[in-house]
């Protein structure tokens, strides 16, 4: 039987703090030799048209406004967090600069490593060392998360980072009864909205799950008062500004319309976009922003309602390119870590895991407006952490079926035997590769009898 490591010390922080560094250097890289001796700020600009033309306005002094680098007004087509990130640096190396885009690109990356140390500790947290370390590597050597951070001007690597470090810290508070860290959850995740709106259905149903299944009521409540609290001031600023409720952003209404007309596919279509359409963005600019985006949602509803057969199948076909991309980004391994993912939620499910629930929620509700509108590899990215640490967990036992022997440590406050965990005082107890988790109480996981 193997002994669990000391997981709290020294050499296992320096170990993926090692890791982190190495995810950066190799970004880093990546990113010297896709753009050594070539236009950066050409090649990289159109590729963040709304959040770099909303940076630009507030660097103007226009305020946050005109998301296609042309004057057309207020806007609530982004949230407000990434074109403000955007702003303050082209603020200091200055605006459309091959210095400002050198920058933007090492921020990026280093959102990209930081993500593998949450990702270490939300694996160590559900299971152990072996298989932290290897969810860790995982995702520093993950192609597509190597590659993303330095191809694009966008949220997606804030976002996977802010996905994965609000699950860790849910997971962490669950047993709490402190009422500050619960406000914090709060706070975290409305700041998760400001930077991708996605978030907005995420915390809401991880709470109600909490409290359906934990007896959390109070705390819950607290929760959720400081996450509305927090998001208020942005919502007052669209109300103000378009005299009606936007609590985040406008632009759904658009999106939904690129993927439910005639002759739409599971593919984004720049085309009919107002960044890169010049009859779109004169449409945008004569109806204005609010204007536009009813016109779009009366459209697609309409297309929707007349063929409802071909929208489910639609959707259906959504669904599963949203997972796979419809294999063609098999080389960046993207299909074979959802696969793979999947597979580790369904082993943790059919284990009765008690903390499954706090991976599944995430994969179940964060795509739903993807699987309406148009998927993309970045809408999946947020969700890419917990799909590695799924697929470390999938792959580690598999392989410890293979070798019959003892491959994971479950966190327990139970006094049985076993070795204790120095910060949290609880007891790290073995579970072989067939056995499934029990909750005795809310607090306390344990160990029961293999499945045949």
């Amino acid at each position: 039987m193997n002994e669990p490591a000391n997981v709290n010390d020294r050499s296992a922080f320096r170990s993926v703090f090692l890791i982190a560094i190495f995810a950066w250097a190799i970004r880093i890289i990546v990113a010297a030799m896709a753009y050594g001796g070539r236009d950066i700020v050409g090649i990289l600009w159109p590729r963040g048209i709304e959040p770099l033309g909303i940076a630009k306005s507030l660097l103007e002094g226009s305020g946050f406004s005109s998301p296609f680098a042309v004057a057309t007004g207020p806007t609530a087509f982004l949230p407000p967090v990434y074109p403000v990130i955007l702003a303050a640096i082209e603020k200091v190396f200055g605006i459309a600069s091959k210095h400002s885009a050198s920058a933007i690109l090492t921020m990026q990356c280093i959102f990209s490593a930081l993500t593998c140390v949450a990702v270490y500790y939300l694996a160590l947290h559900l299971f152990n060392h072996r298989i932290a370390q290897r969810a860790a590597w995982g995702w520093a050597l993950f192609p597509y998360a190597v590659l993303l951070p330095t191809n694009i001007i966008w949220e997606s690597s804030l976002s996977a980072l802010m996905m994965v470090t609000g699950v860790l810290i849910i997971a962490r508070t669950l047993t709490s009864d402190s009422g500050m860290r619960w406000a914090a959850i709060g706070a975290y995740f409305s700041f998760a909205c400001l930077v991708n709106a996605a978030f907005l259905l995420l915390l809401p149903a991880l709470l109600l799950y909490s409290v359906l299944n934990r007896d959390n009521g109070r705390r819950t409540i607290w929760c959720a008062a400081v996450f509305l609290t927090c998001l208020l001031p942005w919502t007052l600023r669209n109300y103000v500004v378009f005299n009606k409720l936007v609590p985040l952003r406008d632009n759904f209404a658009l999106e939904l319309w690129i993927g439910n007309r005639e002759g739409a596919t599971t593919e984004f279509t720049p085309e009919i976009h107002p960044a890169f359409s010049a009859s779109e963005l004169e449409e945008y600019r004569r109806l204005g922003e609010i204007g536009y985006m009813s016109r779009k949602l009366d459209l697609s509803v309409k297309f929707i309602r007349e063929a409802r057969l071909l929208f489910l199948r639609n959707t259906a076909e959504r669904i599963v390119a949203y997972w796979t991309l419809n294999l063609h980004a098999f080389w960046l391994m993207v299909p074979v870590v959802s696969f793979t993912g999947l597979a580790g939620i369904w082993l943790l499910l059919r284990r009765s895991h008690p903390l499954a629930w706090l991976l599944g929620i995430p994969l179940l509700i964060f795509p739903l407006p993807y699987y309406l509108t148009h998927p993309d590899l970045r809408y999946l990215h947020p969700l890419q952490p917990l799909l590695v640490i799924l697929a470390a967990y999938a792959t580690t036992i598999s392989f410890g079926k293979q070798r019959g022997s003892t491959e994971f440590v479950v966190l327990t406050s139970d006094a049985g035997n076993g070795s204790a965990d120095p910060l949290t005082s609880r007891k790290f107890v073995h579970l072989k590769p067939n056995d499934k988790w029990r909750t005795n109480t809310p607090n306390e996981y344990s160990k029961v009898c293999s499945l045949p």
